[in-house]
């Protein structure tokens, strides 16, 4: 599900001579060639704009190195644009970023204009960005790039993969020498989690999340559920907060259930799902409740990215079913991602269906 940005950004013009100011709505527009005695700020650009033509060729055609990038919140990415034309024409850009949320995403133009670094703010909203480099004498002539903000981890990494090792020397802590299966991953976060002493924000709801990275299609069968983050009243707090996602955009990650199995059950445990992960029954009826996600008492849910998709069921809740107790609540919060073509054949009033 793409993630709609509707939020207003900045629109931000950086003069021949002065400082560079903010404005109003809709984009980031950087005319290089401001100066800006205070440096590169959240919002603006810098450049000299020196101009190696005269005006009086045309310019035919901008082009970009590259037309995508991804990259973390916090992060850089950089451009180079290529201008081309006859006669004795400009080579100078204008760069424009759509799309931006936070006020610390900002471009830094080169003295040529023709190079642009993009640095993304820390609080920026994962979603896509829309980079534009623009021809200063005819801004018809233009070039796009997308640029993929993901949220950057906040977290220890373990690693997961279809063809991996669960007696991996490294104990899965390599995307080049992952674990087999979820589970011995999650065995190793407990006993880690459990001896460090160390381990950032222990004990308390700040704890560092353990990230495991999933690349492939993984199949597990812990019971009822293919996959478990479960604990029980008694030793809740034996895990950090975990976070599921996909090993990246290339190489996405999805928990299959069997045949008759639901995919992943939570409880007493607070979970992430991420971006580049799937969960999924590819439509096998099962008879499970919550056949996609299951969320059991003490247990909190967020969906930051991924999708639970293609799951039937004869029982409720073919994507999520929330089964919380009085002592120990339950919550799905849903920020982003898909819970869709889920289908529950069960039709008695007051149940939860597909989703």
């Amino acid at each position: 599900m793409k993630r709609m940005r509707t939020s207003s950004s900045h629109l931000i013009k950086a003069m021949c001579k002065g400082v560079c100011g903010a404005a109003a709505l809709a984009a980031i527009v950087f005319f290089a060639g401001c100066a800006n005695p205070a440096g590169p700020g959240p919002g603006t650009g810098t450049g000299s704009g020196t101009d190696p033509g005269s005006g009086g060729g045309s310019v035919t055609a901008v082009t970009l190195n590259k037309t995508s990038a991804e990259v973390e919140t916090g992060g850089t990415v950089e451009f180079a644009a290529a201008v081309s034309g006859t006669g004795d024409y400009s080579a100078l850009v204008d760069w424009t970023l759509d799309g931006a949320l936070d006020p610390d995403t900002a471009l830094a133009v080169s003295s040529t204009t023709r190079r642009v670094t993009l640095t993304v703010g820390a609080g920026e909203t994962p979603g896509e960005l829309t980079l534009t480099a623009a021809s200063r004498a005819d801004s018809a002539k233009r070039a796009r790039a997308t640029v993929t903000v993901v949220r950057a981890l906040a977290g220890i990494a373990w690693y997961v993969a279809a063809d991996g090792d669960d007696d991996a020397a490294n104990g899965g802590r390599s995307a080049d020498a992952p674990f087999q299966t979820l589970a011995r991953a999650l065995e190793d976060i407990k006993e880690t989690y459990l001896f460090d002493s160390e381990w950032p924000g222990k004990g308390t709801a700040d704890a560092m999340r353990a990230c495991i990275h999933i690349k492939g299609e993984i199949t597990e069968n812990m019971g009822s559920s293919s996959f478990l983050i479960e604990s029980s009243a008694d030793n809740a707090g034996e895990y950090p907060p975990i976070e599921l996602r996909g090993l990246d955009q290339n190489s996405p990650g999805t928990l299959r259930a069997p045949s008759g199995k639901g995919v992943l059950k939570v409880a007493y445990n607070t979970v992430y799902l991420g971006p580049d992960l799937t969960l999924t029954g590819y439509s096998m009826e099962t008879d499970a409740i919550g056949s996609g996600l299951n969320i059991g008492g003490g247990a909190t849910v967020y969906l930051d990215g991924a999708k639970i998709t293609l799951i039937k069921t004869s029982a409720e809740g073919a994507g999520v079913y929330v089964q919380g107790v009085s002592e120990a609540p339950a919550a799905f919060i849903m920020r982003s991602g898909a819970v869709m073509d889920n289908v529950s054949t069960r039709t008695t009033a007051g149940y939860g269906g597909g989703g």
